[in-house]
């Protein structure tokens, strides 16, 4: 994924003469920086658990498979007679 680098303007926020409309901008610009970031954050984190997760995954399934085979065998070694 590509980086944009883009600035942001945004209203001093110690002026005391804000609008409504201007506080609401500054909160939503605060409340977009924080979601940025924790996407940043789970777009690093989310190949490592992938990763992890599918290998963890694929031994785990090999071994229920020869387990359930050999649970096969023994029924039908039991209805065997």
């Amino acid at each position: 994924m590509t980086q944009t680098h883009s600035k942001i303007i945004r209203i001093d926020p110690a002026q005391q003469n804000l609008s409504k409309e201007q506080a609401r901008f500054n909160s939503l610009i605060k409340k977009i920086e924080k979601l940025k970031q924790q996407l940043r954050e789970w777009q690093e984190t989310l190949p490592r658990y992938q990763q992890r997760v599918g290998g963890e995954y694929h031994d785990l399934l090999a071994t229920f498979n020869s387990h359930r085979l050999e649970f096969i065998r023994l029924l039908d070694e039991a209805y065997a007679d």
